[in-house]
């Protein structure tokens, strides 16, 4: 079956809904679409709060998971999570991480390929977007888009069956370091569900609205919180200034980790158990089967959850072998261990993102369920110290969800009250820019600027008579565009081909909006050329995400060494044509000596990489004071 088949396609159009008009107007939907759960809520405008909306088993969160049972029944959330462990290859869970993720970034990120495999979750390629293929129905492999399509419809189902009300406008919410494919690809997919998308806020200045507007301040006229969002797949850590006088929340810094989440947990745990209590040693090698491996993640899962609130319990499958059962005492210090690189990795965040800010933080917010883990709270207070005071009375799996809620209300609601004036300044994310000589990453919207923003540079040609410019786009915070997200190109055509190298204008205007979408604009200063392009294509490149101080200082070093490079270069080219005003003067044997000093340059240009920027700088000055001296001994 071709994965682009309607057959398993589920159109909130066949639903149906009931409702007031003026009330389905005035409401908006606050979506918090999870890696692992997912929330669903909305301002009660009769009641005058907001109502978080539970799902048919009367919970407020539900499993990001869909079954896809045969070609008639797909059930989802709860239903569906409760057949994962026998259902592991028509059970598809975890797709927020393929948001926005086409198969060139897929194939070639390992972490994310290998994730999948262990869940036993087979995706493949098809045209060069990511299809997951199912078993329950013949030949079908289904675009992991679509999965999230139909998972989207029936949350917006649920919400119009529960209340009674036609919602037609949402606020949907993103982890902080979503890159521009990811959150365009779900504003894509909310929109073809035929509901507009208001607004793409990240999660972190979610919680902080929903802290700040419940009252977080106690009187306080100002204060600055940091939120912590751990979820089930992503991490992100926020420094947020709450101005309640003015009603203004400004996002100052954010960082984060898409693949840094809960879910990373329990498998470091699975893989604890089964080191340790399965195979252990035993030769042959024991091998799970799909359906056991579930087994063993599903339990785990509860154990890691039970240790937020003990300090030990028992993890026990019945027939866990053909003739065993698995059981295991776990303790909190051992669930600890087993993940302490995963800690340590949230201790570097929160020790980063809080330099500069440690005096000035008053509170923490705790956003997602991982935070519940009592380790998460003595990172905070090892970096922060043991009287901070910690923020965790509204659910921390329903903060997101009743932020957007409220933001939605702030966006759409007619009456004027003290909330309507609440000003919610977020930032971008990550550094947008373009490629420039030597591969190098320019920037033009730095990381943290607050939106929407407009930031105009002006370039210019590095070739001479050139008739036409391309201008490569990038996002991310490395040196050279190799290491950051492509996000797309354009070129500008018909330019004025009698300029030299450096006489040309062009000026390049990036505009992004509160959502975070991004539009890139070149124009020719002489010609007046023009030329744009809306990013909209899921086509990034690499995940650079994880980061670590060493290969920034490695970026640093080479970025350094190539920039002296070009500076000798540079110094090559003006020596040169010196000498050419001066060769007539010159006597064969200075000639020949000229000859032999440009060629020694020549050398240390090609072997450049044998030397350090410092050398490099220190050689072009020597090589301009002994080319001035050979031309005064000419005289």
């Amino acid at each position: 079956m071709d994965p682009s088949t309607s057959d398993v396609e589920v159109t909130t159009s066949d639903m149906e809904v009931m409702g007031n008009t003026e009330v389905t107007h005035r409401c908006v939907l606050g979506i918090d679409f999870g890696t692992t759960n997912s929330c669903i809520s909305y301002y009660n405008h009769s009641k005058g709060v907001v109502d978080v909306i539970v799902n048919p088993q009367g919970n407020f969160v539900s499993p990001s998971c869909v079954c896809f049972c045969n070609d008639q029944e797909i059930l989802y959330g709860e239903p569906a999570y409760q057949l994962l462990a026998g259902y592991s290859t028509t059970s598809i869970h975890n797709f927020k991480r393929l948001l926005g993720v086409d198969w060139a970034h897929y194939s070639s990120n390992t972490q994310l390929c290998t994730f999948f495999k262990n869940k036993g979750i087979d995706i493949q390629s098809h045209e060069n977007t990511l299809v997951v293929k199912v078993d329950s129905i013949a030949d079908t492999k289904i675009q992991i888009d679509r999965v999230i399509r139909l998972y989207l419809a029936w949350l917006l189902h649920l919400a119009r069956n529960n209340t009674g009300i036609n919602f037609t406008q949402v606020v949907a919410t993103v982890p902080a370091y979503f890159n521009e494919q990811q959150r365009t690809t779900l504003k894509t997919i909310l929109s073809e569900l035929n509901v507009n998308v208001l607004r793409i806020i990240n999660e972190p200045t979610a919680a902080a609205l929903a802290y700040g507007v419940n009252g977080l301040g106690d009187g306080t006229p100002q204060e600055t919180v940091m939120v912590i969002d751990c979820g089930g797949g992503t991490t992100d850590v926020s420094i947020v200034l709450l101005d309640y006088e003015s009603n203004v929340y400004e996002v100052k810094s954010v960082l984060g980790d898409n693949y840094l989440g809960g879910e990373d947990l329990t498998w470091g745990l699975v893989d604890y158990v089964y080191q340790k209590h399965v195979f252990n040693g035993a030769q042959p090698r024991t091998v799970l089967t799909s359906k056991q491996r579930n087994k063993l993640r599903k339990e785990c899962e509860r154990v890691k959850c039970a240790l937020s609130y003990s300090c030990s319990d028992k993890l026990f499958i019945e027939n866990f072998t053909a003739d065993a059962h698995l059981s295991a005492t776990i303790t909190r210090n051992q669930f600890y261990q087993c993940n302490a690189e995963w800690f340590k990795r949230l201790h570097d965040y929160v020790q980063e993102i809080t330099f500069g800010y440690t005096e000035s933080i008053d509170k923490i917010v705790f956003v997602g369920g991982t935070t519940r883990i009592p380790r998460v709270i003595e990172i905070c207070r090892q970096v922060l110290g043991p009287n901070i005071t910690i923020c965790n009375n509204i659910d921390p799996d329903q903060t997101v969800s009743i932020g957007a809620a409220i933001q939605g209300y702030l966006l759409n609601n007619n009456t004027k009250s003290q909330d309507d004036s609440v000003i919610l300044l977020d930032v971008l994310n990550i550094t947008l820019g373009v490629e420039t000589a030597c591969g190098f990453m320019t920037p033009i919207v730095s990381k943290n600027t607050h939106l929407p923003a407009t930031k105009t540079q002006v370039f210019t040609n590095t070739d001479d008579e050139t008739d036409s410019i391309t201008v490569n786009i990038y996002q991310g915070e490395r040196r050279f565009v190799q290491d950051n997200y492509f996000l797309g190109s354009f070129t500008l055509h018909q330019l004025d081909s009698t300029l030299k190298s450096g006489e040309m204008k062009i000026r390049i205007t990036f505009n992004v909006d509160v959502n975070g979408i991004i539009n890139v604009t070149a124009t020719d200063a002489k010609t007046g050329q023009t030329q744009s392009i809306a990013i909209n294509k899921n086509r990034p490149d690499k995940n650079r995400s994880t980061d670590t101080l060493d290969t920034v200082f490695a970026d640093n070093h080479l970025a350094n060494q190539l920039l002296a490079k070009m500076e000798l270069q540079n110094t090559l080219q003006t020596l040169e044509q010196l000498f050419h005003g001066s060769k007539s003067q010159l006597s064969q044997n200075h000639l020949e000596n000229v000859n032999v000093f440009f060629e020694r340059i020549k050398t240390i240009i090609q072997d450049c990489e044998n030397y350090t920027a410092s050398q490099l700088q220190q050689t072009r000055l020597q090589f301009e004071h002994e080319f001035h001296r050979l031309l005064m001994d000419t005289k």
